[in-house]
């Protein structure tokens, strides 16, 4: 038996059952790996951290041809389009579970190849839902989970704290120091969103200030106070975008670069405030998705996949801090942790399904905005604006869209 032999016919299966077969041409299958990399400064060669493999990938360009294409094209996207998993019959790599990803683009080759329409989609395989299902009141139980988080974490900090040097102890004055500095810069635009947040913002920034003649006895209260101080700014009514921007970004201001080995007690005092600093923007991309309002599924998944993102890039780093520093990760706050960023995810990946999803054609002909709005929404009112803003169309484009251009819509 040749490879020839070994092909199988290609069709998807959608989550209701519907079965539709289409033509295709190439084939590929991605396999990401889960690694990270870190490079000491006195040590040539790099250690790879190797975290185990992320779900295949399996990118297709689906052909419809014939008198009836156009009708086939038009179902395809319509599964596409539905929620849950499905089942991809690989023409080379036989069934499997999965869910379309990305923005399916389908292109009607009119004066190029008439009869024929394709359909560029990436189908990711996958598990199921391997996040906790939210049931009941999602923003209490994520809230509850970062409440634990919170308590563990300050505990985990005073317990990590070498306070018994005179000199380590002002080391750590200046880390609570910085730590303020850092987190008032990156968070005070999203704080100031909302008068009342801004207003706790600053009263827990002067209670941390207040508390750092005495960083032995009130390190439990310090280590508090930094959580509540980083994720106060999540409760703003700032945009959703930017509140992940603005913790992301303090996440790698923190986690840019591993602590240098052999400073003692001062560089683990540094690295346990700058941990909690780190883990704080965390739980704050997580407090922003609760009173979030996503539009299209791809911006919820997305959130989603910024916070796990966050989260791993959080561990990565604390790994590369610990074996620096010569210490001991006693996992102090870390199921909490995860409890609060699965819950989260988990909520974020459910309500996707009940939101809209992107498609995408390339215009064949000239079009006029709001005919072509009309036509892809049946309600020019309400989704005008919203159309213009999600393709970004420029001034000539609002009076007519030119042929070859790409435009995206939500169904």
């Amino acid at each position: 038996m040749s490879w020839e032999d070994r092909l199988r016919p290609a069709a998807y299966v959608a989550p209701d059952g519907t079965r539709q077969a289409f033509i295709f041409e190439d084939v590929s299958e991605q396999l990401p790996r889960k690694t990270a990399a870190f490079d000491s400064p006195d040590a040539d060669g790099t250690y790879v951290q190797d975290n185990g493999v992320s779900s295949r990938r399996y990118p297709l360009r689906c052909i419809f041809s014939g008198p009836d294409y156009d009708l086939q094209a038009t179902a395809f996207m319509d599964l596409l389009a539905q929620t849950g998993n499905g089942t991809l019959e690989h023409p080379a790599y036989g069934p499997k579970l999965v869910v379309p990803v990305g923005t399916p683009t389908r292109r009607d080759n009119l004066r190029s190849g008439a009869n024929e329409a394709s359909v560029e989609v990436e189908f990711w395989e996958t598990t199921g839902l391997v996040y906790p299902s939210v049931e009941l009141d999602a923003a209490a139980q994520i809230e509850n989970a970062v409440q634990a988080y919170n308590r563990a974490a300050a505990e985990a900090f005073t317990e990590g704290l070498d306070t018994s040097d005179p000199l380590a102890g002002n080391t750590l004055r200046g880390a609570i120091t910085d730590t303020v500095d850092r987190t008032s810069g990156a968070l005070s635009d999203a704080a100031r969103a909302t008068d009342e947040v801004f207003t706790r913002f600053r009263d827990i920034e002067r209670s941390i200030i207040a508390n750092l003649d005495d960083t032995g006895g009130q390190a439990l209260t310090l280590g508090s106070q930094i959580s509540l101080f980083v994720q106060e700014p999540a409760r703003a009514a700032a945009s959703i975008r930017q509140r992940l921007r603005d913790y992301r970004a303090l996440l790698d201001t923190v986690a840019g670069s591993v602590p240098e080995p052999g400073y003692g007690s001062e560089a683990q005092n540094v690295f346990e405030t700058d941990r909690l600093n780190a883990a704080g923007a965390v739980t704050g991309s997580v407090l922003s998705t609760l009173d979030a309002e996503f539009a299209t599924r791809s911006d919820a998944q997305a959130a989603a996949l910024n916070v796990l993102e966050q989260f791993e890039d959080l561990q990565a780093w604390q790994d590369a801090g610990y074996e620096a520093l010569g210490l001991r990760d006693t996992g102090g706050a870390y199921s909490e942790l995860l409890n609060a960023v699965a819950l989260a995810a988990g909520y974020l990946v459910e309500l996707s399904f009940s939101l809209r999803q992107e498609r995408a054609l390339v215009l064949q002909t000239p079009r006029a905005l709001v005919e072509l709005c009309a036509e892809l929404y049946g309600n020019v009112d309400d989704n005008l604006d919203f159309f213009i803003t999600s393709n970004s169309f420029t001034g000539s484009e609002i009076l007519e869209i030119p042929r070859g251009r790409r435009v995206v819509y939500y169904v």
